[in-house]
């Protein structure tokens, strides 16, 4: 897996990287679950496929944002959940830095600025109650139809 997304997109990789060592969880764990939340038509930057990836990508990624307890409840214990919802930031994140404004209209809502001020609070206080909250504040993924390429 870790070859094939360093091949595909290795932006990503540098996400999960980053996530990995702020969250101190293990990078290896956290590649598993990427095409769970980023689709390979996302990565690997061809236009076929994109739209439909995008849209299922922020509702997956919104999904798991509503629960704040997947992490807040069980990262301690380093559950899948916490693994997941790690997993969604990282993918939140590549989602915001290469595909907003382009591929994801710049109106959606789980890139509002209330949901980047709770993914930077999660990142320093590994506390994701306010992401949760910031999503259902912003309307979840209103306005989130990706843009044809």
């Amino acid at each position: 897996m870790e070859m094939w997304l360093k091949r595909a997109d290795g932006a990503m990789l540098r996400f999960v990287d980053g996530v990995s060592a702020i969250l101190g969880l293990r990078r290896d764990e956290l590649i598993r679950y990427v095409p769970e939340f980023l689709p390979a038509p996302l990565l690997c930057g061809g236009p076929r496929g994109r739209q439909d990836a995008a849209e299922d990508a922020v509702e997956r990624i919104a999904e798991v944002f509503s629960d704040h307890e997947a992490w807040d409840s069980y990262h301690a214990s380093h559950a899948p959940s916490a693994y997941r919802f790690a997993v969604a930031v990282a993918s939140w994140m590549y989602l915001l830095a290469y595909h907003y404004g382009s591929t994801m209209p710049a109106g959606c809502a789980l890139f509002s600025e209330a949901v980047r001020a709770a993914v930077v609070e999660f990142l320093s206080t590994r506390v994701a109650r306010p992401i949760s909250d910031a999503v259902a504040s912003a309307g979840g993924v209103r306005n989130c139809k990706a843009e044809a390429p």
